[in-house]
């Protein structure tokens, strides 16, 4: 049990380490810019010859979490808190797919021979799921998996406000209609660097609102054409994504 508990609290400061990295170093270039910034949660697989998806087990969770850099899997049950697998290491983003090094594994007899490799994957990003394909080994592989969700503390609302602010200079575009991560159209920052593409989703506090309002008044549609902006704030991952509460908006030139 001891040995399980480590193991979650592990990826959780490797987790959050990364997390922190990614805001500050500049991220692998990429063909195609794909942001998968936060964490995922597995709900279903079709592995070698199988013709369907299976669920995921119950009592299982399995979770993936990304930076512009590293990605880190687990699997534990919920109940007993129990970890049964913990792998990770670098990534790299491709013209329509990815590539993961496993860098580290708890069942290291099981990836050993896969150390230091490059798997590369296909993937597909639909709103809220993630669709990733492949082959590791002799075996075929496609997994579903969906933003994981979890249940937003006063303490974590009010987390980006207490973080150290910072500034940022992007483009203002719709979640919907541009960056094609939600069923209904929301204002989101796009930020470039280092080639990868980072969507943060806008809190909508005051300066949001009084900001979006500034937009229907110029009559730019944000749906259709980005719009250039520097935000100044603080970013807070909740339920799984990157969110930016904005003390200030600006429309740049």
């Amino acid at each position: 049990m001891a040995n399980g508990r480590n193991r979650i609290v592990l990826a959780s400061l490797l987790f959050g380490g990364f997390l922190m990295i990614a805001l500050s170093l500049t991220a692998q270039p990429a063909d195609k810019k794909i942001s998968l910034l936060g964490t995922w949660e597995k709900v279903s697989d079709k592995v070698g010859a199988a013709k369907t998806f299976t669920p995921v087990a119950k009592g299982q969770r399995h979770l993936k979490m990304y930076t512009p850099t590293h990605w880190v899997a687990m699997s534990y049950d919920p109940v007993t808190h129990q970890a049964n697998d913990f792998k990770g290491g670098p990534c790299t983003f491709s013209s329509d797919g990815m590539t993961e090094i496993v860098e580290f594994a708890s069942n290291v007899a099981a990836w050993k021979s896969f150390f230091g490799q490059k798997l590369t994957y296909k993937i597909k990003l639909e709103g809220d799921t993630f669709i990733q394909s492949g082959q590791i080994g002799e075996t075929k592989f496609e997994e579903v998996w969906k933003r994981a969700a979890s249940p937003v503390s006063a303490s974590s609302k009010s987390s980006a406000s207490a973080a150290k602010p910072i500034t940022l200079k992007g483009e203002a575009v719709c979640a919907k209609c541009i960056l094609k991560q939600t069923p209904e159209c929301q204002l989101a920052m796009r930020v470039e660097t280092g080639g990868l593409s980072l969507a943060y989703f806008l809190e909508p506090n005051d300066v949001f609102k009084q900001f979006e309002a500034s937009l229907a008044d110029k009559k730019l549609d944000w749906c259709k054409t980005p719009v250039k902006v520097t935000a100044t704030g603080a970013v807070a991952q909740i339920e799984g994504k990157p969110i930016f509460t904005a003390t200030r908006l600006e429309q740049n030139p």
